[in-house]
């Protein structure tokens, strides 16, 4: 049977012996964030009597955090929790603070069973994890990320994180005790043979001495679940007992269960059958949610051994049905963890082929501007000659037709972003419309307004407006299809005419380019920031088919949805009610 302990709050622990009383708010924060595992009472009380008035912006990041943190121990709300996650990475300004609150929410992610979003904030967190961080943070953050690629079942990726954090460890006090763990945890999952008692020894002395207890009973109990899994009962009898009130004293559920499962074993395997039927039914009572599945179904094996031993073969059958329900349960989330995993590694494919493609495009208009200077040059000692050859002078008008084609291309089309530039979008449009209305086909238009644009190039510059600008119509062109006729209206406002396509298509048109702009990787324009867009939509059974009044409605549309919170789809409404798909 595979070990059951799940390290929801595997973290670095770091002690201070400073006195509780006459602390500075900055000590009681650093003082809480020692604490934390250990004493997380102590450490609530401490953030609990903290005026944040007298903390720097960093500090302020970090008691929010940490404030968060400790609500996990309540052990209620644990999606609330990782909801607060989300939203304190985006407030956040410390790269080392925001790391930290990606890799809890990641711990949560997995304890909840999200494992699309779990993977893609691990990619996340590796793209955030640098040597620009203190070697503390990194170990922490690794550490972190093996326990999830170990609850997430790819114990290669753990490998080659523990690989990683081998050298760093060297270097961060405490951080070997960790190292330890991590390492014992995979081969009590994977190959017990290759577990030795003396590797449990000496990471639980580790973990001693950095004054780390929490990881110390931790390493304890893994001694524990080894001995009972060797055959060695006798000695996992003589320290059972102490470590029963270790166990006690730190109450967490999931190492109560964990413990006493064990604590059942070990009674079975040394034939008193009463404890040990009394012990795992006190394991299912713990669990009645069915939280920690492997913890249920090694009880219910234990229950299944008793009842057969007791010729009980009615209570047997009944506890074997139970069982197999969570076996199947527990199936099915292991196929769902492969499944989140390889669409993660698609997703992550796909992006980079996405980065090549802009980068061969980038170059493409590099070598384009390049033979554009250089047929100017051309031009230019064509006119030189002009007057010497006729030769001269018809190379220089054929070449003078080819420049007047190019600039009618340019009055055409908008230069950053490729599309159709206001007027002749307008002129488009207007044509297609007369057509639609002879054939009696409905007409949508959407208008869109990038939200909080002039903060964009206010903080990071117009390089990374117009990296924004491009990266918005190359999106919106992956999801609009052929039907679709894109034009830029100016700044960062953008329009999309559809043809023969009603209303209700046309608000779900505009809902696949308002999710799929949200979804765009900022990152990839040397900054991160929150990139969303309003949109407001109309069609011609609502105003007709002449392009001013379909354009008004659209307009006051979009005005509703800025209105009403942006980063939304609103209809055109006559009693200017919109009625928005919010995201």
């Amino acid at each position: 049977m595979r070990k059951v302990v799940v390290t929801l709050l595997f973290a670095m622990v770091w002690h201070v012996a400073t006195p509780a009383h006459a602390l500075s708010d900055q000590e009681k924060l650093q003082r809480a964030e020692a604490n934390r595992l250990d004493n997380h009472r102590q450490a609530q009380e401490l953030i609990d009597s903290i005026d944040i008035s007298n903390l720097s912006r960093k500090e302020k990041e970090l008691y929010w955090y940490l404030k968060n943190w400790l609500r996990t121990f309540d052990g209620n709300d644990l999606l609330g929790i990782y909801e607060r996650y989300g939203e304190l990475v985006h407030t956040v300004e410390s790269a080392e603070v925001k790391i930290r609150v990606l890799t809890s929410q990641l711990s949560l992610a997995s304890y909840l069973g999200k494992w699309a979003e779990g993977f893609t904030m691990a990619n996340k967190v590796q793209t955030l994890l640098s040597d620009s961080l203190s070697e503390a943070v990194q170990a922490s953050t690794i550490n972190g990320m093996i326990t999830f690629y170990i609850k997430a079942e790819q114990p290669q990726i753990a490998k080659n994180l523990i690989q990683r954090f081998e050298p760093i460890a060297e270097n961060v006090p405490g951080a070997k005790c960790l190292l330890g763990v991590q390492k014992i945890d995979l081969l009590l999952e994977q190959d017990l043979k290759q577990l030795s008692l003396n590797d449990i020894l000496n990471t639980k002395l580790e973990c001693e001495r950095a004054n780390n207890s929490y990881h110390a009973l931790y390493s304890e109990m893994n001694l524990f679940y080894y001995l009972v899994e060797t055959g060695n009962l006798q000695q996992a009898k003589v320290i059972m007992g102490p470590l029963e009130k270790k166990v006690e004293t730190l109450d967490f559920v999931f190492m109560k269960t964990g413990f006493l499962a064990y604590v059942s074993e070990l009674y079975k395997q040394q034939g008193q059958l009463v404890q040990a039927y009394e012990t795992a039914q006190d394991v299912l009572s713990m669990d009645v949610e069915g939280q920690y599945l492997p913890t249920k179904i090694q009880a219910l094996e234990i229950l299944i051994d008793i009842a057969k031993q007791q010729a009980n073969f009615e209570q047997a059958v009944a506890y074997m049905e139970t069982l197999e329900s969570l076996r199947a349960e527990f199936r099915e989330l292991s196929v769902v963890k492969q499944a989140a995993f390889q669409q993660a590694n698609f997703e992550l494919a796909l992006k980079q082929s996405q980065i090549d493609l802009l980068d061969k495009r980038n170059k493409l208009l590099e070598t384009r501007s390049a033979l554009s200077k250089a047929r100017v040059q051309t031009t230019l000692i064509a006119l030189c000659f002009v007057g010497v050859v006729m030769l001269g002078l018809l190379a220089w008008i054929w070449r003078s037709r080819k420049l007047q084609k190019k600039l009618s291309e340019m009055a055409r089309i908008d230069s950053l972003t490729g599309i159709f530039n206001r007027g002749y979008f307008l002129q488009s449009v207007k044509q297609r419309l007369v057509k639609a209305q002879n054939k009696d086909l409905t007409c949508c238009l959407l208008l869109l307004d990038l939200d909080h644009f002039k903060r964009v190039n206010d903080s990071y510059g117009h390089q990374a407006g117009d990296w924004v600008l491009t990266e918005v119509v190359r999106t919106l062109k992956v999801v609009c299809d052929e039907q679709c006729t894109l034009g830029r209206m100016g700044g960062e406002e953008f329009a999309i005419f559809v043809y023969d396509t009603d209303l209700r298509s046309g608000l779900a048109l505009a809902e696949q380019c308002r999710s799929a702009i949200e979804g765009i990787d900022t990152a990839h324009s040397g900054y991160r920031f929150p990139l969303t867009a309003s949109f407001g939509v109309s069609d011609t059974t609502q105003v007709g088919y002449r392009f001013e009044n379909l354009s008004s409605a659209s307009d006051l549309a979009l005005y509703q949805s800025k209105q009403y919170g942006r980063n939304r789809v609103y209809e055109y409404d006559i009693n200017i009610e919109g009625q928005g798909a919010t995201p």
